[in-house]
């Protein structure tokens, strides 16, 4: 998916705003990240420095996101959610990691891959139930009986 972020590429959803992160584009990522009002107050600013920054200490925009996440100001409960498990992609903090976003398959995600976390998320979210009926993605193979190992 990252090979596809290419010069000129563009996208009307927040679920690339990793990829813009990432390769440097702020402006492209702080615009969609705010597109239409759908994450209204969320702390966006934390999530763009962790993908500017991802080795940095984001402590204190941890606090501030998982705030507003248990807060919410108006945003459903699922939107939450999601803003959460991308900044927690972002920042290495996995546990909060509550579904699989684009990001978890960029190179930038090799480190959730590897971990726990993504095994647990695969089996709570279905997916890997899902791959065992249909196929493992190319990075990943099953390991034991109800577990997935990625690279």
């Amino acid at each position: 998916l990252a090979q596809t972020v290419v010069e000129g590429f563009f996208s009307l959803t927040e679920a690339f705003v990793p990829f813009y992160g990432w390769n440097g584009d702020q402006l492209a990522a702080a615009l969609l990240a705010n597109r239409n009002g759908t994450l209204t107050g969320a702390p966006v600013k934390y999530w763009l420095m962790a993908l500017q920054n991802p080795g940095a200490d984001h402590s204190q925009g941890y606090e501030r996101v998982k705030s507003w996440q248990q807060s919410n100001h108006g945003v459903s409960p699922r939107l939450a959610n999601i803003f959460m498990t991308e900044y927690a992609l972002a920042t290495g903090r996995f546990e909060d990691v509550s579904y699989l976003p684009f990001a978890a398959w960029a190179p930038e995600g090799e480190a959730f891959r590897r971990s726990p976390h993504f095994d647990r998320v695969a089996r709570e979210t279905g997916s890997l139930r899902y791959w065992k009926q249909k196929g493992f993605p190319p990075q990943c193979e099953p390991e034991g009986e109800d577990g997935v190992r990625c690279d």
